[in-house]
């Protein structure tokens, strides 16, 4: 494998890393700012937390599947590509798919933040969850690019 094709990968792996890292933190600081002040906005139990949860796992729904979309129609054509071509295109999909994974992530901790309902919590690490599945491994990329495995060992 050449440098810039193990430039290209690593590159996309620290970019998705970072993602996922925000995503972290922000969980982690929710977590201590509602155990410190409790909810910010609103009493647990509260009518609003209700329609924030529809909201949301609406947004969610909404954000994810429009990424999986996007994601797949940029990825359309792929095959006649260079490596190097492959890979950025393939870099542009995924920081889009991941991104539309990390918003309602941010989303749920937001809600979180405001209502102290778990429950947002629980999707916020569900969301992580699929950050995590999505993670660039080299028979990933080589999957959803097309492409012989073996050029990237």
């Amino acid at each position: 494998m050449d440098t810039s094709t193990e430039n290209n990968l690593k590159n996309l792996r620290i970019i998705h890393i970072a993602l996922m890292m925000g995503v972290l933190l922000f969980l982690l600081a929710s977590v201590f700012i509602n155990q410190q002040t409790g909810a910010l906005a609103f009493e647990e139990g509260r009518p609003e937390a209700d329609i924030f949860l529809l909201v949301s796992n609406i947004i969610a729904l909404a954000a994810i599947t429009g990424g999986t979309f996007v994601f797949r129609s940029r990825l359309k054509g792929i095959d006649s590509l260079s490596l190097h071509d492959k890979l950025l295109k393939y870099r542009e999909a995924h920081i889009i798919r991941a991104a539309t994974i990390e918003s309602p992530a941010f989303f749920f901790l937001v809600c979180f933040i405001l209502f102290g309902t778990s429950v947002f919590i629980i999707e916020a690490i569900c969301c992580f969850a699929i950050l995590g599945f999505l993670f660039p491994s080299t028979s990933r990329i080589a999957k959803e690019t097309k492409h012989d495995v073996s050029v990237f060992y």
